[in-house]
């Protein structure tokens, strides 16, 4: 896309055409648009005033986000954000970086759409491009495959993966199948559009739940705060050996609805008592009314507060993204996230413990049916707590690891592979 920005940027001047075309990036925040997409682009042009003795850009307006190009036209850099600042401008040419990550990513692609109008442009060369990891058959990926059926010349779909990035060490990529899951391996690796499921967890599986006995060793926790909906689980960390990646084991929860502070922090004081050790971190809910996580840290217990737990989807969704990772690694390896039998027996007999979260966490659905990266809220059993509260455990430990950040100034498109349905 970076590459197609700027070649539209010179063809008003190649063409002769009077006046000059503006264009617009959009990326889903205003940091991806100045560390990601601002950078790429004034690296490309640096590769062409060594290679050729001069580059397209004269200059480059941080504080007015826009890149002025040796025609005289600009490149706007523009956050998703407030989509609704995009009204107004009459654009050349338009793009969308990583599209499926924007809140309002099929608002967005209308508005641009509809931003094509400038006269100084030929109506034949004013182009909207759209680069994204799929992540199901929705949002701009559905609109541009529907595009597609109606007017097959003027819509071009291209499928590449990782693997054909020059700007990334393969080893790198190679490294992700022990942290990734198979569904994000195919989605963000691979690039391919997975069928839409509803299901947030469909790896989950009985091979997950496994006969345990709580040890000595290493443990975390979570808790969800709250008065009438809590949820606090307790998990074995266990490391097979020195440079081996931690497994972790659910082996205690608490969630009873309508309960008292008082009978709250007592199961923590249960669990301390039980405890030889103090654990390796709390996860926490960043609503922390009654100052329980105050009382876990005057122990000397070290809790990390989620900032995820805002309720903002698109903060949620990295956290869900490694329960999934754990649960089914891409290297084909053995899970890394277990229910312990005992916690499944006692969950069997609550909708809301643990076990059937798992099963009942679902994505929000659009009007049209399809599933969209929003998870549901609340609900019939109240899912969402218990992998909220597994959530804040797991991220006290793990990170997040993706490709996302890096471009690709050349790859081997597989036009053949687009939109094809897996």
């Amino acid at each position: 896309m970076i590459l197609a920005t700027l070649e539209s940027a010179a063809y008003a001047k190649s063409q002769g055409m009077t006046g000059a075309s503006d264009g617009i990036v959009v990326c889903p925040t205003y940091q991806l648009c100045l560390d990601v997409m601002g950078r790429a682009i004034l690296q490309l042009n640096d590769q062409m005033v060594s290679k050729n003795g001069h580059g397209i850009v004269r200059s480059f307006n941080k504080s007015r986000m826009e890149i002025v190009t040796t025609y005289g036209s600009k490149i706007l850099l523009r956050s998703a954000t407030r989509c609704q600042n995009l009204v107004g401008l009459n654009l050349g040419f338009a793009g969308m970086d990583e599209a499926t990550v924007m809140a309002r990513e099929e608002e967005t692609f209308d508005l641009l759409q509809a931003r094509l109008r400038c006269p100084k442009t030929h109506p034949s060369r004013r182009a909207l491009w759209v680069t994204s990891t799929p992540k199901s058959y929705t949002g701009c990926i559905r609109k541009l495959g529907e595009l597609k059926k109606v007017s097959p010349d003027e819509v071009c779909i291209v499928r590449a993966s990782s693997m054909d990035n020059p700007h990334l060490d393969p080893s790198f990529v190679e490294s992700l199948k022990s942290s990734y899951s198979k569904a994000r391996w195919r989605a963000e690796v691979l690039g391919e559009v997975l069928a839409p499921t509803s299901a947030i967890f469909p790896e989950f599986s009985q091979k997950h739940i496994i006969p345990w006995v709580r040890g000595e060793g290493d443990w975390i926790a979570g808790a969800d705060w709250g008065l009438t909906r809590h949820h606090f689980l307790e998990i074995d960390v266990v490391k097979p050996s020195p440079d081996a990646q931690k497994i972790y084991v659910v082996c205690g929860e608490h969630f009873t609805p309508n309960e008292s502070i008082d009978r709250q922090n007592k199961w923590w004081h249960e669990l301390k008592s039980s405890r030889y050790r103090a654990p390796l971190a709390v996860g926490i809910d960043r609503a922390d009314n009654w100052k329980q996580g105050k009382m876990l840290r005057a122990w000397g217990w070290r809790t990390k507060q989620n900032d995820d737990s805002t309720g903002a989807a698109q903060r949620i969704l990295p956290g869900i993204e490694v329960i999934r990772d754990l649960l089914d690694p891409a290297d084909g390896g053995r899970p890394r996230l277990y229910l312990s039998e005992e916690l499944v027996r006692e969950g069997r007999q609550n909708k809301e413990s643990i076990f059937y979260s798992f099963q009942n966490y679902q994505w929000l659905t659009a009007a049209n049916g399809s599933p969209i990266d929003v998870p549901q809220k609340g609900g019939a059993h109240g899912a969402d707590h218990a992998i909220d509260c597994l959530r804040y455990a797991i991220m006290s430990q793990e990170r997040y690891r993706t490709t996302s950040g890096y471009f690709t100034a050349d790859n081997k498109p597989r036009i053949d592979n687009a939109l094809r349905i897996v």
